[in-house]
């Protein structure tokens, strides 16, 4: 009797851990290609570029960086600001956008450096480091992510004022966004969970999958290829991954 009871308490158990992660994946359609060591200190934020390159920034030197597929810097641009935590390559007018986490702002810049615009946005917030951390976008629309207390995704009007906005609930917090699309949906990561997500406004969370990579703060898609690339805020490495499905 006591052991159909230990082995009855076993599959509770197992059932409840399934339940509690029926979105979790065990990678099956996202595959390691390589991993990359970057001469570039606390990458936070990445996005695709224009002929096959990468732009990141880093919350050290506060400095934006243009690098190669490989890794190799390619350009770097001297930045006087302040917790640089995202950015986002507008190749409609190929343009930068940066996020600033302490003061809430937007910095849209040329790939020279100059500033072509900024604002800062009014957002509930509890805690100074834990304000913006991502931004992506698409033809039409600005996207961006609040990192925690709350955790926020943000889209913007065509004037830069907030226009929807949803508490995202499926992780510890948020460190880095991508649109993809292909698939019409986000690519999201998690610092502290170690986890990556995807997700749409209408469908909400679809799949998660665990990241075997310290402090993901950053992450970009290559929709013609098939590929995402995530940079280590903790190693200052980039990881590329295939998309199998």
């Amino acid at each position: 009797m006591k052991q159909f009871f230990l082995i009855f308490l076993l599959i509770s158990a197992i059932s409840l851990y399934s339940c509690n992660n029926s979105m979790l994946v065990e990678n099956d359609d996202i595959v390691l290609l390589q991993k990359i060591r970057l001469k570039i200190e606390e990458p936070s934020g990445l996005s695709l570029g224009s002929n096959n390159t990468l732009w990141t920034v880093s919350d050290r030197t506060n400095n934006i960086y243009n690098i190669s597929l490989d890794g190799k810097v390619l350009k770097e641009i001297p930045f006087n600001g302040n917790d640089l935590e995202g950015v986002f390559f507008n190749k409609n007018d190929y343009s930068l956008w940066i996020v600033q986490e302490a003061n809430r702002e937007i910095i849209k810049l040329d790939t020279t450096g100059n500033i072509l615009f900024r604002k800062k946005l009014n957002l509930p917030q509890t805690q100074i480091n834990s304000g913006l951390e991502g931004i992506c976008g698409n033809a039409n629309s600005i996207f961006l992510i609040n990192e925690k207390k709350p955790k926020l995704w943000i889209k913007l009007t065509s004037k830069f004022f907030i226009e929807e906005s949803e508490r995202l609930r499926f992780s510890k917090d948020i460190s880095g966004i991508t649109y993809d699309e292909k698939r019409k949906e986000f690519w999201i990561v998690s610092d502290q969970s170690q986890l990556l997500f995807r997700w749409t406004k209408r469908k909400g969370l679809t799949k998660s999958y665990k990241l075997f990579i310290r402090k993901p703060e950053g992450i970009a898609i290559d929709t013609a290829n098939d590929q995402l690339y995530i940079v280590s805020d903790k190693t200052n490495e980039l990881f590329i991954y295939k998309i199998t499905k």
